[in-house]
């Protein structure tokens, strides 16, 4: 079931205490700036989405209430050039909230450039959707780390270099910090008209979160003899009203090796309009996905979705989602989800 946002580790309720007690002690006391005027220093934000869903399979039905996502976001100016965050995110199927991001960035100067280090989602792929489920090219390429970051912004122009230590090692290699990638990317806006494009790189695609888990689950083992970069595109953009979302990512090569058609690729097209329900900002969009050889992801071969979106109350949404996957068997499954949400 591919309901939610992220993959959520579980950890205890001490280790969330001591989390945000951490948090605390460098917001209210690492600079006099803070400890004096912490309010206006110190964001906090969050959501909560919760789910009705029905899914019809050919051997059996499913449906549930759940959590598809709970997030609380703390943003603190420790000083000029210097911030940090922490973020605490839940999803069902898992018992506690995860430390979901815990990072301090460092911009230098006021310019283009700044230094991020700690865990956070890295700069491959882009997942953005007017669904309520994650599209599939989420569930193969999204990686969070904790990694060292470079970003850059400039006149449009963006990118990041990153470098981290993955945890599907290359056999017989040295546990190091031996992974890194790029992203280069064009944002261009003017009015209610926008475009936006980038290209993504990593030197192993076997530490994204939904390959790390197939090889840990279905096939125990967290070594490679050989790795496998990845490559990530998207293209966005707007003109008025109208919204397009299209997106990719995949591994360059056979994943179990020359020959095993194991090359794992996802892409996603998804076209939006913006409208008003009387006074109700709204959102309808249609969206097609595939897969290609990524069954052992258990990833459907391909989708087609639908949902419309409303502002029912300020920062509240009611949302409606119909979709048709079509797996590497070729069995169909239908799924229906109602999503109310709420962000502060």
């Amino acid at each position: 079931m591919m309901y939610t946002t992220t993959t959520a580790l579980k950890k205890t309720r001490l280790q969330r205490a001591l989390g945000i007690a951490l948090f605390g002690s460098i917001a209210l006391g690492a600079s006099g700036m803070l400890s004096a005027n912490w309010q206006e220093h110190l964001t906090i934000s969050g959501h909560v989405a919760i789910d009705a869903v029905y899914e019809k399979m050919e051997e059996e039905n499913y449906s549930d209430l759940i959590i598809s996502g709970a997030g609380l976001h703390f943003a603190a100016e420790i000083a000029e050039n210097v911030t940090a965050d922490i973020a605490f995110y839940y999803e069902d199927g898992y018992d506690h909230p995860d430390l979901d991001e815990a990072t301090i960035s460092f911009n230098l100067g006021g310019g283009p450039l700044t230094f991020v280090a700690g865990r956070t989602y890295l700069p491959f792929g882009d997942f953005s959707s007017n669904m309520v489920s994650d599209p599939i090219t989420l569930a193969m390429g999204e990686i969070r780390e904790d990694a060292l970051l470079l970003n850059m912004e400039m006149e449009g122009l963006y990118g990041s270099v990153y470098l981290f230590n993955g945890d599907i090692e290359k056999y017989d290699a040295n546990d190091t910090l031996s992974n890194y990638g790029l992203r280069l990317g064009y944002h261009w806006d003017q009015g209610d008209t926008s475009l936006d494009m980038g290209v993504d790189w990593i030197n192993s695609i076997y530490d994204t979160d939904g390959i790390e888990w197939a090889l840990n689950e279905l096939y125990g083992t967290n070594t490679v003899f050989k790795r496998i970069s990845g490559l990530g595109a998207h293209i966005h953009g707007r003109y008025g009203p109208f919204s397009l979302y299209t997106g990719y990512v995949g591994a360059t090569d056979d994943l179990a090796g020359k020959g095993t058609n194991t090359q794992a690729r996802a892409w996603n097209l998804e076209a939006g309009y913006d409208f008003l329900i009387g006074d109700m900002d709204a959102t309808v969009a249609l969206g097609y996905q595939e897969s290609t050889e990524a069954a052992m992801l258990e990833l459907p071969e391909k989708r087609i979705s639908g949902a419309v979106s409303m502002e029912v109350a300020n920062h509240t949404t009611l949302a409606f989602e119909y979709r048709r996957d079509t797996g590497y068997d070729r069995e169909k499954s239908h799924a229906g989800i109602a999503q109310v949400a709420v962000e502060f």
